[in-house]
């Protein structure tokens, strides 16, 4: 595994960055989750990897590890707490593609997993994904310079945004809310999506002993960034079948609005920081950049 620090001053400095990481993390995942060749659950192991490995950007891992990096950290120390929070995002997706759900077809140019094998072997899926997430960031947490509080606050918090009060709870309010304002659609959106990228602030802000005031600016900062990730992509997704999109719903005006307003929110957030916060800066342009 490639651990060398890139130094990420210019976009071609970057772009190699992002390119270097996204490798190590499927490498890792794969390490993760590996292909059975003979065993009696073969078949819910390819339709785990399925979902898993149908491309992506990978960007909730990147995150946490360049959030892990600002404190100087070495990769290898978070690359596998981060790969756990793929492991939930990716458990989300297989949940909210289903038929009693968003009813999805195609995610990433690629047939949906419950297009492939049956809805029931889809559920079961998704939560050995997640559950697999939770073994290997519980043991790999009990590694860590980190005190047993902090450990047990981490799982905690990993379930939560993983569940009603987080990501969980947004796709229900997606299935069974009105929407009358923006404020209701982003309060959805900040639960959906932004409680992993808060999850992905607080591992790498604990894992790398930031101080108060760091890991208050960089949870604001990441809160600011799910839910400018969410909005582009909902920009991107314009005029499709979504159900609550920001854009059609409140005009593209008004979403350019909002995503400046992230943008801006999640630099003045970074701006409290005294370490370098390049990296930090280019993802914000990167997810801007759709």
């Amino acid at each position: 595994m490639n651990t060398k620090k890139t130094n990420v001053s210019s976009d071609l400095n970057f772009n190699k960055y992002m390119s270097e990481r996204k490798e190590m993390i499927e490498d890792c995942l794969d390490s993760m989750l590996p292909e059975l060749k003979n065993d009696e659950l073969k078949d819910l192991t390819i339709a785990m990897r399925h979902t898993l490995f149908a491309g992506g950007k990978r960007i909730r891992p990147i995150l946490t590890i360049a959030i892990y990096e600002y404190s100087k950290g070495e990769v290898e120390k978070i690359i596998l707490p981060a790969c756990c929070i793929e492991l939930f995002h990716t458990a989300s997706l297989m949940l909210d593609d289903l038929p009693v759900m968003d009813n999805a077809s195609i995610r990433r140019g690629k047939p949906v997993i419950h297009k492939i094998v049956k809805s029931q072997i889809t559920i079961l899926a998704a939560t050995s994904i997640a559950a697999k997430g939770f073994e290997i960031l519980s043991r790999e947490l009990s590694k860590r310079d980190i005190s047993a509080s902090v450990l047990s606050m981490l799982i905690e918090m990993s379930a939560k945004m993983l569940g009603f009060e987080g990501a969980s709870g947004g796709q229900y309010l997606d299935l069974s809310s009105k929407i009358l304002s923006e404020e209701d659609l982003l309060y959805i959106h900040m639960k959906k999506t932004s409680s992993l990228f808060y999850l992905c602030g607080l591992l790498g802000a604990e894992i790398g002993k930031l101080n108060t005031c760091e890991k208050g600016s960089i949870l604001e900062y990441v809160r600011h960034v799910g839910l400018l990730f969410q909005l582009v992509d909902d920009s991107n997704d314009i005029n499709t079948d979504k159900k609550y999109n920001f854009a059609n719903i409140f005009g593209t005006n008004n979403i350019k609005i909002k995503i400046e307003d992230e943008k801006n929110q999640a630099l003045y957030h970074l701006n409290q920081l005294k370490g370098d916060t390049t990296t930090l800066r280019k993802i914000v342009d990167y997810i801007v950049s759709g």
